[in-house]
């Protein structure tokens, strides 16, 4: 009879092994190529907000609608619509579309506006009638020292001061102040907006006075 004698020899896996160092690799090469492709599509587009015509504001900047970068004084972003939103303390939010081209470099100016500000009248003598670009003011105020005033809505339809009148657009406004007996007096007050509250106090002239009278004979009676 043969002797039969087993194999020995190790049997060679043939599956297919991976190296992490080549996935680690690939995958670097791939994000080069995307930040590389994104580095040449973008363009530089400059985004300044301003507070008025000259003058630059800190305000925080958001843009939605794609991918960006922020690098020092502008953005990398590639063409096509995209959504900017402006905020600063005592300006209005703003929201604003814009598209971006193919030039190069370019260049988005952001009007910010104020918000309307607060006058705060005291008059001497007090309830005294306000108006205010000559219209009488009515629900636009609240007086918290009033007692016994109307309510519409939850706000004072009283026309009388002591008052907050609100909201004012910043500017110049025209104020008459009217009491019975007193000469009206008419000025005008800056508002400066911001959400800011103002102060303001107007003393009336007395419209009448005291006099003497004397008689010949004394002790006539007067009518």
């Amino acid at each position: 009879p043969t002797d039969f004698t087993p194999i020995t020899e190790e049997v060679k896996q043939t599956g297919l092994r991976i190296n992490p160092l080549k996935i680690i690799v690939g995958i670097a090469l791939f994000v080069s190529l995307i930040i590389l492709w994104f580095l040449l599509s973008a363009r530089s587009v400059v985004v300044t907000a301003y507070l008025d015509s000259t003058q630059q504001s800190s305000a925080q900047v958001n843009i939605d609608g794609g991918i960006t970068f922020e690098l020092a004084d502008h953005y990398l972003i590639r063409p096509g619509e995209y959504r900017v939103t402006a905020h600063a303390e005592g300006y209005i939010d703003l929201q604003q579309n814009f598209v971006v081209g193919k030039e190069d470099h370019q260049l988005l100016a952001l009007q910010m506006i104020k918000k309307p500000g607060h006058l705060e009248i005291t008059t001497n003598p007090p309830n005294a009638e306000i108006l205010v670009d000559g219209q009488l003011v009515n629900n636009k105020l609240v007086d918290d020292t009033l007692i016994n005033k109307k309510m519409v809505d939850g706000k004072s339809t009283d026309r009388t001061s002591p008052k907050t009148i609100f909201p004012l657009s910043p500017g110049q406004h025209q104020l008459e102040i009217k009491a019975p007996r007193y000469f009206s007096q008419t000025t005008a007050v800056e508002i400066e907006g911001l959400d800011q509250t103002q102060n303001l106090h107007v003393d009336l002239k007395p419209a009448w006075g005291f006099g003497q009278i004397s008689t010949s004979p004394a002790g006539a009676d007067v009518l």
